[in-house]
């Protein structure tokens, strides 16, 4: 039995910075069916935008399942990420912790912990002399499973481990079915773990961990109120396209870390 739901009147919520300000600059194509809007968010313009001071580079893409696509893809996300630490006064042997946000056992949610599954770590095998920057991984879990703010467990850690920067990766929402898995947003500017329906948790940015914190996310979840009910829409193939989202992102992550797989 079909149940039609009526979305005229509902509260959809959004991560993505281009869904959230008017004016939009134009788009620059980088491939046939990839392009990149960049957006620097500073001193003189924040008001006009009312949105968090830093840079933003949001590239929206095609079919990831297709292999061209996706080579495409990566080498973009690699050079957007080098183009990210440049801005950021990152240099090419500091210290890198990789964050993994999100919920394992809730699909659309477990973009950040299956990148993990496949960074390349060195900190135990680490030697300038391989070629390889110094790198650590961690997935956090959700305060739901542990009863601990994100942000606590990574200061904890960080105070420790004393990495240069930190990458962090996280589930995004939007408020576009074609921005749906379509579409990755890198920022300086800092994250709220779990800021959908009222789930937003502390900060995660250079301010509260006092280091670099460079943010990528994907949009895998529309998600919306409808008569005081909270409602998650995602893809019938979310499995699969998690899979091969993680594997993009992992790939260009370690590919702008490690000169020696450029």
């Amino acid at each position: 039995m079909k149940h039609e739901i009526d979305l005229k009147n509902s509260k959809i919520h959004t991560n993505l910075l281009i869904e959230d300000i008017k004016n939009l600059p134009k788009p620059r194509r980088i491939k046939s069916n990839i392009k990149l809007i960049s957006i620097n968010i500073n001193k003189n313009n924040y008001r006009k935008y009312h949105k968090r001071i830093g840079n933003y580079k949001t590239i929206e893409f095609s079919d990831i399942t297709d292999f061209q696509n996706r080579k495409e893809l990566i080498k973009v996300l690699e050079k957007e990420l080098i183009n990210m630490y440049k801005l950021n006064n990152i240099k090419e042997n500091d210290s890198c912790m990789i964050i993994g946000l999100g919920n394992i056992k809730s699909t659309p949610d477990s973009l950040g912990p299956n990148v993990i599954e496949n960074i390349i770590v060195t900190s135990h095998i680490y030697s300038k002399t391989l070629g390889f920057r110094k790198t650590y991984a961690i997935k956090p879990g959700v305060k739901e499973e542990t009863g601990i703010d994100t942000s606590i467990i990574l200061k904890s850690i960080i105070s420790k481990i004393k990495p240069n920067f930190i990458i962090v990766i996280d589930s995004l929402l939007t408020n576009s079915i074609k921005r749906l898995n379509k579409t990755i947003q890198i920022t300086d500017s800092g994250i709220y773990p779990g800021s959908g329906l009222n789930k937003r948790k502390k900060e995660i940015s250079k301010n509260t961990m006092n280091i670099p914190v460079i943010t990528i996310g994907c949009p895998t979840i529309i998600e919306t109120v409808i008569d005081n009910n909270y409602l998650m829409i995602t893809t019938y193939e979310i499995d699969f396209i998690i899979k091969k989202l993680s594997e993009v992102i992992s790939e260009g992550i370690n590919n702008s870390l490690h000169k020696i797989l450029r």
